[in-house]
């Protein structure tokens, strides 16, 4: 179940808004380079989310992107979701047309294993939690003596 690019930015996305709006609009260029990323793919990414209710975005001077939701109430699943489709995690790991339990792929057990397990976890884990255990992990690489 590897991330596209672009969900990879999306979820990196979320997450900086999450941390950073305080209900303020945040524009996709700062986010872009706060990130790191490309802005003019980072923009049409946040407009996607926003098409698909899970962010706001707002037009002109004082402009931007803020969550539609608190970061609480929208899951790391329905952000990948918004990205990747709602056929996400379905295709063959080894990316074969013709892979069903009737006919698997050598790795189809295995997979399908993993696969419902993480979009399991997927679906409960909010971007709030998500956030707290990026920033404890932020601050345990600031705490390390040097």
């Amino acid at each position: 179940m590897p991330f596209s690019q672009a969900t990879k930015y999306c979820i990196r996305a979320v997450l900086y808004l999450a941390e950073h709006s305080d209900d303020k609009p945040v524009m996709s260029r700062q986010i872009a380079k706060a990130l790191r990323v490309p802005e003019p793919f980072l923009a049409k990414i946040l407009q996607q989310l926003s098409k698909r209710g899970l962010l706001c975005s707002f037009k002109g001077r004082g402009g931007g992107f803020v969550l539609a939701r608190p970061a609480s109430q929208i899951h790391l699943g329905e952000v990948v979701e918004a990205v990747e489709g709602s056929q996400f995690g379905e295709e063959c790991i080894l990316g074969l047309e013709a892979c069903s339990s009737e006919d698997p792929c050598p790795l189809h057990d295995q997979w399908s294993r993993f696969k419902v397990e993480m979009l399991g976890v997927m679906r409960v884990q909010s971007i709030e939690e998500v956030m707290q255990k990026s920033l404890g992990r932020k601050n345990r690489k600031r705490a390390r003596p040097v």
